[in-house]
């Protein structure tokens, strides 16, 4: 998962919001909604980091705290998320689309108290796994609640891992070139992108520069 910073809401929604008994059901302006998620979150899904697009059918706008809880217009509780196999079995579905209604405590990626990013750490497998705080709670959000260990997201970290160890390998002794490496895969590209699953790279890098400053 990678720390998300919110940017300005949409003028459409905050215009919405004043709108008497304004629902999120009745709010037009979805698709100005979706490029602005996606450009702030780097065309990455707000929990298993894939490709995101702001096509309807590409992405959804994912309520933090689920529709119903009084923050259905709040642009701070709206993220975007990928598809998460929608129309699936539940045992291959993830993140927004598994969790459903479920209220997640912890894995909150704006949240800077606590940030998600020091709440899970990866193995060269590819599974996400708790860090060194609220171990079974967060456990419990990440298997049970977002499924973010299924085989395809684990595949696909693994790959990602893949790419760090072939950097980590080639500049071992160039520290400088794993720093230029490494703030690459920390910026977003020409095109406003993040790399899909760049937070799994960006861990195994700077864990190599601090065993080997």
């Amino acid at each position: 998962m990678k720390h998300i910073q919110k940017g300005p809401e949409p003028q459409s929604l905050r215009a919405y919001r004043s709108t008497p008994d304004a629902t999120y059901g009745g709010f037009q302006g979805k698709d100005e909604l979706r490029k602005s998620l996606v450009a702030e979150q780097g065309g990455i899904c707000c929990y298993c980091m894939q490709r995101i697009h702001p096509e309807v059918d590409k992405m959804k706008v994912e309520h933090w705290n689920p529709q119903g809880s009084g923050k259905d217009l709040a642009y701070q509780n709206l993220l975007g998320a990928c598809m998460g196999r929608e129309g699936e079995p539940k045992h291959l579905q993830h993140c927004d689309t598994r969790k459903g209604n479920t209220l997640l405590r912890l894995l909150d990626p704006i949240s800077k108290s606590p940030n998600c990013e020091d709440l899970v750490k990866y193995r060269k497998d590819g599974k996400i796994v708790p860090g060194n705080k609220y171990q079974e709670e967060v456990k419990k959000e990440l298997v049970e609640t977002l499924n973010l260990n299924n085989q395809r997201l684990t595949q696909n970290r693994a790959k990602a891992i893949d790419a760090a160890i072939d950097i980590i390998q080639k500049y071992s002794s160039k520290k400088e070139k794993v720093r230029q490496a490494l703030k690459k895969w920390e910026s977003k590209n020409s095109r406003g992108y993040y790399q899909p699953y760049c937070q799994v790279v960006i861990y195994f890098l700077k864990r190599f520069l601090k065993k080997n400053p």
